[in-house]
């Protein structure tokens, strides 16, 4: 509903995450700290823990398709897997420096950055390397190509750089601003890029010329991604969630998961207006994987077993999605990664009648105008994700359910019914 609420889901780690991608609808990744990546293969539903090799941090990852998969990690090491997350073979690069940002072109052509003012480049799969010296002495973070031979990067003191032969020569942009860059992104051909005290910048079509559209201090930017040349978002610290409707021109505010100011976002990952995730961490209790079903403006957060925080999330396909992080953990979902949204069969909530919203106490179900089957399973999720409780009812059209005994604040009301589903929020006062 673009936006207009998130869940929070259970990754199962307690590491940041940083970054997240899906390669499809289904196929996702997420990676953090000490090698942390998270896979789903089911949109999401339910992440699997990957063994990799490698506690290192894991800060970057990119899948070409559902088995071809590479990630940057610290002291120069690197990861690929070519069978979809089941093996991974690790490398080094060359060098003692972090890695920074990863992009594939396909599954032999990628690019590297991290070390200050150098520029990897493979043409083999991630076999072997070369790099070049932009020049810069800053250090690139982030990592974006339009096609095989246009390709951007952001990073140090608002360092844009652009190639348009491959990676075999690197120009600088204009670029407005001093400030840290951590994430570019394209869409169409327009370039967008996010950083240090909240600032957006939004590239002037056909020229090398950045514009500043939004800052704020006290906020670092980390992700931004664009579903199409119009709706746009971006992630970061303290819990952080702006979205754009209009190119990047004016941004707004969407409330985070939790309202918690310990939440670091470290990247952001949209299927379309709509069904979107956020990776990150909390300040002590590790790895945050939220999504939404409404474009942003609810969230639900989902928890995994782990104390290490997520960074990049990449989805190759829409089952079928990674989380990657710190210590080297991966986690993969064959359920798209989410709950309670399945694209193809889910309920129209307009349907589903609750009321009274807000309630003080009970609220009623009435699924006259759903044409469910006849076991119908009902789920009540707080705003974290905990399950409140579940109702499983027979050829009963409407019901009455109490939230007497429990604290105020936003509750999400899970119906499951064959193979459709749908999510309502309800308000407790």
């Amino acid at each position: 509903d673009g936006g207009a609420n998130w869940s929070q889901q259970n990754s199962g780690t307690n590491c940041f995450l940083y970054s997240a991608s899906f390669i499809n609808n289904d196929v996702g990744i997420i990676v953090g700290d000490q090698g942390v990546i998270l896979k789903t293969s089911n949109g999401g539903i339910t992440w699997d823990l990957l063994n990799n090799g490698t506690t290192f941090n894991i800060n970057s990852m990119h899948f070409t398709d559902i088995n071809h998969g590479f990630t940057a990690n610290f002291l120069g090491e690197f990861l690929m897997t070519s069978d979809g997350g089941e093996n991974w073979t690790r490398k080094n690069i060359g060098t003692i420096e972090d890695l920074q940002a990863i992009f594939f072109i396909d599954s032999l052509t990628g690019f590297i950055a991290g070390p200050p003012s150098l520029i990897y480049k493979t043409i083999d799969g991630g076999n072997t390397w070369s790099f070049k010296n932009i020049g810069t002495g800053n250090r690139i973070v982030s990592l974006y190509f339009t096609n095989k031979d246009v390709g951007y990067g952001c990073g140090e003191n608002g360092t844009i750089i652009k190639t348009e032969d491959a990676g075999f020569t690197w120009s600088f942009q204009n670029s407005p601003t001093t400030n840290y860059l951590s994430s570019i992104f394209f869409v169409n051909g327009q370039g967008f890029a996010v950083g240090v005290d909240g600032i957006i910048l939004k590239q002037i079509v056909g020229t090398s010329t950045w514009q500043i559209k939004h800052s704020k201090e006290n906020c670092w930017l980390e992700s931004v991604y664009f579903v199409d040349p119009q709706y746009g978002f971006t992630v970061g610290s303290p819990g952080y969630i702006y979205k754009t409707i209009n190119g990047g021109d004016t941004w707004i505010r969407l409330g985070d998961s939790s309202g918690y100011s310990g939440e670091h976002y470290q990247g952001v990952f949209f299927r379309n207006k709509n069904i979107g995730y956020i990776v990150g961490g909390y300040s002590y209790e590790g790895g945050l994987l939220s999504t939404t079903n409404d474009g942003g403006m609810t969230w639900i957060s989902q928890s995994f077993n782990t104390r290490y925080d997520f960074t990049s999330i990449c989805f190759p396909d829409t089952m079928i999605g990674y989380i990657a992080g710190e210590d080297g953990e991966i986690w993969k979902t064959n359920s798209g990664g989410l709950l309670a949204l399945n694209d193809l069969s889910s309920l129209h909530r307009d349907t589903i009648i609750i009321y009274p919203n807000p309630t003080a106490e009970k609220f009623i179900i009435d699924f006259e105008r759903t044409n469910l089957s006849e076991i119908i399973t009902v789920e009540v999720y707080s705003i974290r994700g905990e399950k409140v409780f579940t109702k499983v009812l027979y050829g009963i059209v409407k019901h009455e359910f109490s939230l007497s005994n429990k604290p105020p604040g936003i509750y999400l009301i899970h119906v499951i019914s064959g193979n459709k589903s749908a999510t309502v929020k309800i308000i407790k006062q």
